[in-house]
């Protein structure tokens, strides 16, 4: 799968269907080489909020992760704005099922400032 080319293209390097209702992968890799685990059983890929990335929701831990890890945003690249560094080929976000940002190997909740709110991709 092609994620960050796409994704540095603005556009999901997979098929987002509304309503998609299939398992996810176990991972999914960028063309630069990053590796994304996806959590256990986590439902996607769907569209975020924005329409800017996509998503694998409704997991649970899996792959060292906390039970407590749910869902994985893999966002579109975005540019410098305000106290954002940007991410020039995209960013990776874990929450919990309450759509809580967390560290993924705690579970723990996580502040704007934490370095695990968003996770830059390789550009």
């Amino acid at each position: 799968m092609d994620v960050g080319n796409s994704l540095r293209h603005g556009e999901p390097a997979v098929d987002v269907a509304e309503g998609a209702s299939t398992t996810g992968p176990d991972f999914i890799v960028t063309s630069q080489g990053d590796a994304i685990p996806i959590p256990k059983q986590a439902i996607g890929p769907t569209s975020v909020r924005t329409g800017k990335g996509f998503q694998y929701t409704g997991g649970s831990g899996g792959h060292g992760f906390d039970p407590r890890t749910s869902r994985v945003r893999i966002i579109d690249p975005t540019p410098p704005r305000g106290a954002s560094p940007g991410y020039p080929a995209g960013y990776v976000s874990y929450s919990n099922a309450r759509g809580q940002p967390i560290e993924p190997y705690t579970g723990h909740t996580i502040s704007r400032s934490d370095a695990c709110w968003h996770i830059a991709l390789t550009v």
